[in-house]
């Protein structure tokens, strides 16, 4: 096994390195262990991540726009332990954090239990052209796997890959100016996590035939803010004030894009489906489609209160 490559590994985490050394002062042999493991967990992980896929496509939901699936590299999964170490130390020091105990398994991690406390090492994604069709795709997720959550990462993993479920409540992490879409959710089911920066996703945390999945649901308008923004926000070295202003302020396009595929949606399904489902062979004629712009003109006409 090669060792990493440190000095590459460091780039722009370079503080960050030096935090997360109070928490581990042997983190470069940790690191070099964890990534020894990894080199062959992960192809167990790629074998697993296949198998999920398959599940997601037979399924045959219309609302489902496409899937997709990534394995962790190893440089991501290492830059993240250092990451999580050093936001733990730098909360360790605030112990009012409510955040602490969120990172506080980090504080054991090592190459015999980094798979059980990082859930993220098989990541899905599923895109949905319109965020009212969340909710059939999230009736389909609990459908294949029960609810059993735990509470301590190491010592609830279970070793039976037989058993499939969700392990933690599911976070629906949402605009800050979008709280009133989700008055109705029942806050049982999910946790409601405000984005200050935009971000827009609801993610599940599955076991899978011995493995966590990090599933995420999400708007192809979401999707595309979160390309365009990930490595300058999510994985970037404190992004400056005025990234995150252009990165809200791209949140505020998606938002308005929105408000206009949420009107085609509504007409579309109030209207259109129903008069094609009662009569599927019916071409869509000039009538129907008259029909269809007085409601989408109504539909304009009550959200703007003219």
């Amino acid at each position: 096994m090669d060792a990493i490559d440190l000095a590459h590994l460091k780039i722009g985490l370079e503080d960050k390195f030096l935090d997360a050394k109070n928490i581990n002062p042997n983190l470069e042999a940790t690191l070099n262990r964890i990534k020894e493991h990894y080199d062959e967990y992960s192809k167990k992980c790629d074998s697993i991540s296949k198998g999920l896929l398959d599940e997601v496509i037979s399924s045959g939901l219309s609302e489902i726009h496409s899937v997709s699936r990534r394995i962790k590299d190893a440089n991501s999964l290492l830059r993240k332990v250092i990451r999580k170490l050093s936001k733990l130390e730098e909360l360790s020091k605030s112990p009012r954090s409510s955040m602490v105990n969120d990172l506080e398994k980090y504080r054991i991690l090592n190459e015999h239990n980094y798979y059980k406390i990082m859930t993220d090492l098989i990541g899905f994604r599923i895109l949905i052209r319109y965020r009212q069709e969340w909710s059939a795709v999230d009736k389909w997720i609990r459908s294949k796997f029960e609810s059993n959550f735990i509470s301590n990462w190491v010592n609830e993993y279970d070793p039976n890959p037989k058993n499939n479920y969700i392990v933690e409540k599911p976070k629906i992490y949402y605009k800050y100016a979008d709280r009133d879409l989700y008055e109705d959710i029942n806050k049982d089911d999910f946790d409601l996590c405000e984005s200050k920066e935009g971000y827009n996703s609801v993610h599940y945390i599955i076991y899978f035939q011995g493995c966590y999945v990090e599933l995420q649901v999400r708007t192809i308008l979401d999707e595309a803010w979160c390309e365009c923004t990930h490595d300058v926000i999510y994985k970037g070295n404190n992004p400056s004030q005025t990234l995150k202003l252009l990165a809200k302020s791209m949140a505020e396009q998606v938002k308005a894009a929105e408000v206009i595929t949420q009107i085609i949606y509504d007409g579309m399904h109030d209207l259109l489906q129903k008069e094609i489902s009662t009569n599927p062979s019916s071409e869509l004629d000039g009538n129907m489609h008259n029909r269809f712009d007085s409601k989408i003109s109504k539909i304009i006409e009550k959200r703007l209160g003219v």
